[in-house]
């Protein structure tokens, strides 16, 4: 299980302030089929608070401005792994110069 977000402060830039957004974001998985498949689930923007916004001040012009975008996502995903879980040790080769080295000691 995972549990993350991020914060944006806001600021000033030139003519504009910005406000402060944030965003939770969650996540979990669950191994499945003898450990052989993965099934997880994500979601980001959990309460949909990362909708950035602000005003623009310009000597008697002012405009206030906001987005809603679709920042809160849910993905649900599989995982399977074909094949051995254990990968054959490889079989140790001698070359002809460890030979050689072999004799000289």
């Amino acid at each position: 299980m995972e549990v993350s977000g991020n914060f944006n402060s806001g600021g000033r830039s030139g003519f504009m302030v910005v406000r402060s957004v944030w965003s939770a974001n969650f996540g979990i998985q669950k191994q499945v089929l003898n450990n052989k498949g993965t099934l997880r689930l994500n979601v980001t923007d959990i309460f949909w608070t990362n909708r950035p916004g602000g005003t623009i001040t310009y000597n008697n012009y002012i405009e206030k401005w906001s987005s809603r975008r679709e920042t809160r996502v849910a993905t649900i995903s599989f995982n399977y792994r074909f094949g051995k879980n254990s990968v054959a040790q490889a079989r140790r080769r001698t070359t002809a110069s460890e030979e050689e080295r072999n004799r000289a000691q």
